[in-house]
């Protein structure tokens, strides 16, 4: 099976690892993972879900004693949690389990801004390209996210911090 695409949006703090934690503690206290989304009605996958996590996404509360439990259960499949249960913490570059700061480079090469907006972050989840080269760029984006990694960047509301988007790509 093929490593498949998600992502987050959370408010921004200065302190990226902080929000990262609670990114996964809300979204484990939720139970939108594997193999905690097999208690949904219906059971469902997380690659089957649209990213990112939106009222209609499935919640049927965390079905672990903890988050670590969560991950090592979904490594007893192989496939991992196919969410951000998934990564473990920070680093400077791209780490098998880690979230690392998306490169000014890809920024530029995406989004042609180092300021990306939330529209413009949301682009990267659009299922309407109508113009090829903006699908390239997505694809392009997506491409350099390896299995078990994730990325991150901050999202800009006229000029100041707003939020910050995980991107990452499921272990499977």
């Amino acid at each position: 099976m093929g490593a498949n695409p998600y992502c987050y949006l959370t408010t921004y703090q200065s302190d990226i690892g902080s929000a990262l934690a609670a990114l996964r503690e809300q979204e484990f206290r939720a139970g939108r993972y594997d193999p905690a989304l097999q208690a949904a009605d219906p059971p469902t996958y997380t690659f089957q879900q649209r990213f990112p996590p939106s009222d209609s996404f499935p919640s049927p509360g965390a079905q672990h004693g903890s988050l670590e439990e969560a991950f090592a259960d979904g490594m007893e499949s192989g496939s991992g949690t196919g969410s951000i249960l998934d990564i473990m913490g920070l680093a400077d570059f791209p780490q098998l389990l880690h979230a690392s700061p998306t490169t000014h480079e890809t920024l530029m090469a995406t989004f042609a801004s180092s300021t990306p907006s939330h529209d413009m972050a949301l682009q990267l989840v659009s299922q309407d390209f109508s113009v090829q080269d903006q699908l390239m760029k997505v694809m392009a984006f997506w491409d350099e996210i390896g299995r078990g990694e994730a990325r991150y960047f901050i999202i800009y509301d006229q000029g100041t911090p707003s939020e910050i988007f995980f991107a990452g790509m499921s272990i499977d």
